[in-house]
């Protein structure tokens, strides 16, 4: 039945009722113009209002004047309107609050003088003058004179006006609806338990009373202006027989129209008893529409008698399913309203609370929750880290929440050295379980798990009190037991190449590289080279290599990795490992900028159609092409492409994140090199503290992000400030990849380029010595930094005296010839390299050339970075110095 047809209806019965009963048939007959179906519900609904008289129960002098009033079929004030500025009591009503099934509510402030107070007025609706209504309201006004309760609305006092009229005089609530409220005042999920939690214990309450409110929806939960949960209208509440330990028994009134069937439980529709788990039934309801945002039903749109059958049948999905399969627009309004993004919002739902709602939303009553106190136990145990009853356990269930829950005694990074292992294991064996490539069975499965919980056996609080558990106790423990697997070479490997995982992003890359050694070594006995297992391991090596610097090696294991799942899966399927972007990185840093962006882009288009445009893989290879982008000296594309990826990032995940900090890093390192150096330095200021507070003070990542904000004081000219950034890095860097590896080479070489600013050349051509020398050893001949430390060695020599300027000349015009060649002429490296040439042929005695270079060099970096950077005033004394001019401002 459609809401209109259902208003149609009750229109017609109303008029019926106040009609005598042997004009009734053929007034119906007119109204419904020979409509069968009208006919027939309008006598249903009649039908259904005489068998309710078994149900008045009110008291006798109650019973006499509704008796009177009906018999007489009163015309007075009985359309609500009219009853404004009447009298009940000791109130006037002011004005109409709102209408139900049952009966109208006002507003109404007291008049007798003694105090100034407003209550909500609840009378009978007078086009319903039935046995049934009456029973109800006498009811409620019983069942709100036995209940105390701070989120139940209290009643005041009851009686019959002088017409007839019943009313109830209640505590007026100024709310609004529970949803309304959360969404209007963007409340996070947290919060949104917090009141839920509360309509519990108002619930909890009412059973102990043996009182079932059933028709807990958010129009009957208001939440006041100071946020204080109040349950109303116990209009069709029930009163549970004790002898019968919770149970309603059928008694004809179950399908009564005044239940809002979209909130109803299955039992609720047919002839089943009703017990307090009908109530859990819509509090599931509720709590799925706050969390979730939407219904959990697809009622929406349905007739009465089609959401009758869904609510009979359809089998709800996970919440988190659910949101998920929402418009992307849908998405993002729900999200804003909990303060939070879609990614974060999905995870959030998935496994305790999709866990509960399920629970909650049970067909059958005896599968729900029983009570609601053991709803509210779940949703504590889900609270505090504990595993949800409602959750199916497991040992990878079970470690998750251990980790979770124990976060006083585990350092950050043992917690995320475990969480990083659990989920590796489980990304693998369920990527590898939904291709048909190979199952791995519940046994070995459980195996792992059991492993790496036994690794925590000592660290349990109740074993080992007072010290912390580090990941690298962890790691050791782990690497020494999985060395006793030999008789199980599959879980043995499997281990291997986690621990492997996790050292590579701890920056142990030596262990890391002899473990996914070990993998590799194991998987190939047991199912070959081309095994997708074998060329998994292969994979993570291959990350492994990039990330230390051996690129040559790393290049050619994935460029192979990425063949063998070409014959695996097929192109397409193959695009969507990581190792395309790791190799576009490799490709990066050797120089192939072009090769980079080609490969960038192809996956752009395939993620984009496969995955959509803001799924993470989407979006890192978006932010690897805005960095080839600003490689390449295209600046405009790169920071369009840097703000977009920021934009969803931000969306995606709300919080502190990796990504964020990686997309931060990205524009603020761009912004640098465009002089914009207060919108940069906020930027890469956010971006190491957010690294910082993920990975701690010594990770590859806080090194980058320490070394930009290095450069940036730099070409502000703060170079104390400088070095102790640079120095920073340098550290941290050596101590995690050693002295003579590509990361340390780029620290080296940014503090040659300070030391240079300074006048300190001796220093200088010592460290672009250094830095130059790990670059040839690490990078292809004629790579970017082994161009620009070549003339970086040719400019400290020029500026050493004139018996090293045949040495310098050497090293400058080699480095120049490739920088023109990889550099478009606006980027940065190419105006350094002018500054270079520049300051060469002055050394050299020649001026014309050498006052050229300047120029040149001058326009682009003042336009760049602007006309009051370090390099651009640089550039004037030097300027000065060479030529006797002061150089005020030069504009190309």
């Amino acid at each position: 039945m459609t809401t209109e047809e259902w208003n149609r209806i009750e229109s017609i019965v109303d008029r019926a009722l106040i009609l005598p009963p042997d004009r009734r048939t053929e007034f119906i007959e007119h109204q419904c113009k020979g409509d069968d179906k009208c006919r027939k519900q309008v006598h249903a609904f009649l039908d259904s209002i005489k068998k309710a008289d078994t149900f008045f129960s009110a008291k006798k002098n109650v019973k006499d004047k509704v008796a009177d009033f009906a018999a007489a079929n009163h015309t007075e004030k009985i359309h609500h309107e009219e009853l404004i500025g009447d009298k009940v009591g000791s109130y006037k009503l002011t004005h109409l609050l709102g209408k139900g099934g049952m009966g109208a509510v006002y507003l109404a402030e007291r008049t007798d003088g003694q105090f100034n107070h407003s209550a909500a007025i609840k009378v009978i609706r007078g086009g319903k003058a039935n046995s049934e209504i009456y029973s109800r309201f006498v009811q409620e006004r019983q069942i709100l004179a036995g209940l105390s309760h701070e989120n139940i609305t209290r009643l005041f006092d009851g009686g019959v006006t002088e017409n007839g009229i019943p009313y109830l005089i209640m505590e007026y609530v100024d709310g609004m609806p529970i949803t309304t409220y959360c969404d209007e005042n963007r409340l996070n999920l947290k919060e949104r338990i917090e009141l839920f939690k509360s309509v519990c214990s108002a619930a909890r309450y009412a059973h102990k009373n043996l009182i079932i409110h059933r028709d807990l929806k958010p129009e009957n939960i208001l939440i006041t202006k100071s946020g204080v949960v109040k349950i109303m209208d116990f209009g069709i509440a029930k009163l549970v027989m004790p002898e019968r330990s919770g149970i309603d028994e059928p008694d004809g009134i179950q399908k009564s129209p005044y239940i809002s069937f979209t909130n109803a439980a299955p039992e609720q529709l047919g002839d089943e008893p009703i017990t307090t788990a009908s109530d859990t039934y819509a509090l599931g309801i509720l709590l799925h529409r706050l969390l979730a945002g939407v219904h959990p039903l697809p009622i929406k749109k349905k007739t009465g008698n089609q959401i009758h059958e869904v609510i009979k049948t359809y089998q709800p999905a996970n919440p988190s399913d659910k949101f998920a399969s929402l418009s992307s627009a849908t998405q993002q309004q729900i999200a804003l309203e909990r303060n939070t993004s879609p990614y974060v919002l999905k995870e959030a739902l998935q496994v305790d609370i999709d866990a509960i709602l399920l629970k909650c939303l049970k067909k059958k009553p005896e599968d729900r929750y029983q009570t609601v106190d053991d709803l509210l136990q779940d949703i504590e145990r889900y609270e505090k880290n504990y595993p949800v009853k409602a959750v199916t356990p497991s040992n990878l269930y079970q470690t998750k929440k251990y980790v979770a829950r124990n976060g006083t005694f585990l350092t950050a990074a043992a917690g995320f050295f475990l969480i990083a292992v659990i989920s590796m294991m489980f990304y693998t064996h369920q990527v590898q379980k939904e291709r048909d490539i190979a199952r791995i069975e519940a046994a070995k499965a459980n195996q792992v798990t059991n492993f790496v919980l036994d690794l925590f056996k000592g660290s349990d609080p109740e074993v080992q009190r007072g010290d912390d558990v580090s990941a690298r106790d962890l790691l050791d423990r782990g690497i020494e037991r999985t060395s006793y697997l030999s008789s199980q070479p599959e879980i043995q490997a499997n281990m291997f190449e986690v621990l492997g995982r996790i050292l590579t992003q701890l920056g142990e890359f030596s262990e890391a590289e002899e473990l996914l050694t070990q993998a590799i070594e194991i998987r190939t006995g047991l199912f070959g080279e081309s095994h997708i297992q074998t060329v998994s391991s292969y994979e993570h090596l291959g990350s492994l290599l990039s990330s230390r610097g051996d690129l040559f090696e790393a290049q050619n294991i994935l460029e192979k990795v990425i063949e063998q799942r070409s014959a695996i899966f097929g192109p397409e399927q193959a695009a969507l490992s990581e190792a395309n972007t790791e190799l576009g990185y490799i490709y990066r840093r050797l120089g192939k900028l072009d090769q980079a962006e080609q490969l960038y882009r192809s996956l752009i288009d395939i993620y984009e159609q496969k995955l959509g445009s803001e799924d993470p893989l989407t979006l890192l290879s978006i932010s690897s092409l805005g960095v080839t982008l600003h490689g390449q000296g295209n600046l405009e594309e790169a920071e369009i492409r840097y703000r977009d990826v920021l934009e969803k990032r931000e969306k995606l995940y709300n919080t502190v994140h990796p990504d964020v900090a990686m997309s931060m890093n990205n524009l603020g390192s761009l912004l640098l090199n465009q002089g914009r150096f207060e919108e940069s330095e906020e930027l890469l200021s956010r971006a190491l503290d957010m690294r910082i507070s993920l990975f701690g003070e010594s990770h590859p990542k806080v090194a980058l992000s320490t070394n930009n904000m290095g450069i940036l004081k730099r070409n502000t000219g703060n170079f104390e400030a400088a070095e102790s950034y640079f120095s920073r890095a340098l550290e941290i860097n050596t101590r995690l990849f050693g002295p003579d590896q590509l990361q340390t080479g780029i620290n080296t070489f940014s503090i040659a380029e300070l030391h240079m600013l300074k006048g300190e050349y001796e220093k200088s051509l010592e460290l672009y010595d250094t830095a130059h020398t790990i670059f040839t050893n690490h990078l292809p001949e004629g790579s970017s930094f082994i161009a620009r430390s070549s003339m970086g060695i040719g400019e400290a020599l020029s500026m050493l005296g004139p018996e090293f300027l045949d040495d310098a000349a050497y090293y400058l015009e080699k480095g120049f010839a490739r920088v023109k060649e990889l550099h478009n002429d606006h980027s940065v490296e190419y105006g350094l390299a002018l500054m270079q040439m520049g300051k060469h042929s002055f050394e050299k005695d020649e001026p014309e050339s050498g006052t050229e270079y300047l120029l040149k060099s001058y326009a682009i970096l003042s336009g760049i970075e602007g006309y009051d950077s370090a390099r651009a005033l640089t550039i004037r004394e030097l300027l000065t110095k060479y030529t006797g001019e002061q150089i005020v401002h030069i504009s190309d």
